[in-house]
């Protein structure tokens, strides 16, 4: 693996809109722009009919669009690997995204590099199964049909974002993601796959050509390019990687960073950490919502002092 080509980039998409759709930046889009607009393939996750998430492929910028946005569930990869290698075969260049452990599974299997191949990751906290994903489903939803969920719906801004569900019969959840149940569990790192509290792929041990994450600091230390919309940080580790980079600049707004970004950012650089309380979250008693509620509970003063600076940062 190359490292001489390792940069630090703060990105925002031009594009307001796909800005609000994505996650932090909106810089996923562009990349998937670039390489439809070679002819290219993209790779990513998407819901699938009963909402678990699923790796699929487009070559279209409509057939992306459900790959935007994070998606805090494992994906099943089904037979993306073997369908990625038989569009490389054909000399198309292919987009494969995905958490690093699925990228350095891409690259086992492909057993050889190919020029065309663009992989991209994520700076990943761990995922919770389709499992638990699916008791919190059904305990929230009670059966309603579900038309749209968003894990990071941006409506009060990219910091504050909240878990949204939305129901045909036009009724909407929509819960901060300290206080949803799912996202409070999965941030308490409560029902992560056992494999995510070892994970290998931390630190420099990446096989992809660019990371995707949240520039959460641009506002204490970029201020001037801070945006309250989301601001992506880019970390290209190989030459294939800053070179697509380099071609996309144009659509973005970008600015240099470096390493001291990673201040307070634990999950870019060691394992979830596994907390005594998911040892008992499978065996006791209580419903999903129940059990989560009890072993995250927060004390009321805390809880006060987070409500609080909530209000005074959307009046200041």
């Amino acid at each position: 693996m190359e490292n001489n080509h390792i940069r630090y980039i703060g990105c925002i998409n031009k594009k307001a809109e796909i800005q609000k759709k994505s996650s932090s930046g909106g810089v996923f889009y562009a990349l998937c722009e670039k390489i439809i607009e070679q002819g290219g393939v993209v790779f990513g996750a998407r819901f699938d009919a009963q909402w678990n998430v699923i790796h699929d492929w487009a070559d279209t910028l409509e057939g992306v669009l459900p790959f935007l946005g994070s998606k805090y569930v494992q994906s099943k990869t089904g037979d993306s690997y073997q369908k990625a290698e038989s569009f490389l075969k054909q000399g198309r260049w292919v987009l494969f995204s995905g958490t690093p452990c699925q990228i350095a599974g891409l690259k086992g299997y492909l057993k050889t590099e190919y020029q065309k191949l663009l992989c991209v990751d994520c700076i990943c906290h761990g995922v919770p199964s389709e499992k638990v994903w699916q008791q919190y489903l059904h305990e929230i939803s009670q059966n309603k049909t579900i038309v749209d969920i968003s894990f990071r719906d941006k409506t009060d801004g990219w910091k504050d974002y909240a878990m949204r569900i939305d129901y045909a019969d036009g009724a909407q959840y929509r819960c901060h993601h300290l206080q949803d149940p799912y996202m409070k569990g999965f941030i308490k790192n409560l029902y992560l796959r056992p494999s995510c509290y070892q994970c290998p792929f931390k630190g420099n041990n990446y096989h992809s050509d660019i990371t995707l994450g949240d520039l959460w600091n641009a506002q204490k230390m970029y201020r001037e390019h801070y945006d309250a919309m989301g601001v992506s940080l880019i970390l290209t580790r190989t030459k294939k990687g800053w070179t697509m980079m380099e071609s996309i600049r144009q659509q973005l707004k970008t600015f240099e960073v470096d390493e001291r970004v990673f201040e307070g950012f634990p999950s870019a650089l060691q394992p979830a950490a596994r907390p005594k309380e998911s040892d008992v979250f499978d065996s006791m008693p209580g419903t999903f919502c129940q059990k989560v509620e009890k072993l995250t509970k927060v004390p009321v003063k805390k809880k006060a002092i987070r409500k609080l600076k909530r209000i005074l940062k959307r009046v200041t």
